[in-house]
């Protein structure tokens, strides 16, 4: 193995065990209690005549105030993947590349590739 190709390799691992790194840290939560107040109030008024002509007037308030609680989880996704390619041409000779990936909308990704080949392109991804 030459100097080069060893290099390489060393290259490799290294991103390889920072991607690792980096994907067993715990993602971002967020947390959020959310409180959520119903109010009902019934109030009834009661108006009573009397055989004499006196008038009592009843008021009664029923306060039927509920309070919705709840907890809210987000997860915070990583926006971007960066990825080391290895591989063999047909030659049986070794190829590098990358790739780089952008999340556009929810768990879709679009990207790009390039490897030693001179060979390039785009990608679209889905993450499940």
């Amino acid at each position: 193995m030459n100097n080069v190709t060893k290099l390489g390799i060393v290259a490799v691992a290294l991103v390889a065990s920072f991607l690792y790194g980096k994907s067993q840290a715990p993602t971002k939560v967020n947390t959020v209690e959310v409180v959520k107040e119903i109010r009902d109030i019934e109030i009834v008024k009661q108006e009573v005549t009397k055989p004499d002509g006196s008038k009592v007037v009843t008021t009664t308030t029923k306060d039927k105030t509920k309070l919705d609680t709840r907890n809210e989880t987000k997860i915070n996704k990583p926006n971007w993947k960066v990825s080391g390619l290895v591989g063999l041409n047909t030659d049986r000779k070794t190829v590098y590349g990358a790739t780089i990936d952008r999340r556009i909308v929810g768990n879709v990704f679009v990207g790009a590739w390039a490897t030693t080949e001179k060979t390039g392109g785009i990608s679209i991804g889905l993450e499940f």
